[in-house]
C-alpha cells in the first residue's frame, strides 16, 4: 500500500517537472517576460494541480 502511494506521488511530481519545463519553453518565446509571471505560473501548477485533477476524477498518479 505504502508503495503504491509513493509510485503515485513520483508520478505526479514527473508530470509537474514536465509541465515546469513546458512553461518554461513557451516563456523562452517571449523577450524577458516579467519575472512575476515566472512565479505566478510556477507557483500557479503546485497549487492548482491536485485540486484540478481531484475534481476530474483523479490524479494521474493515482489513476495508474
Amino acid at each position: 500500500m505504502l508503495s503504491e502511494r509513493v509510485q503515485s506521488t513520483f508520478i505526479d511530481t514527473i508530470l509537474i517537472i514536465v509541465f515546469m519545463f513546458a512553461f518554461t519553453a513557451i516563456l523562452e518565446k517571449f523577450s524577458n517576460p516579467p519575472d512575476w509571471i515566472r512565479i505566478a505560473l510556477f507557483a500557479g501548477i503546485w497549487i492548482a494541480y491536485e485540486p484540478v485533477c481531484t475534481s476530474l476524477g483523479s490524479t494521474p498518479g493515482n489513476y495508474v
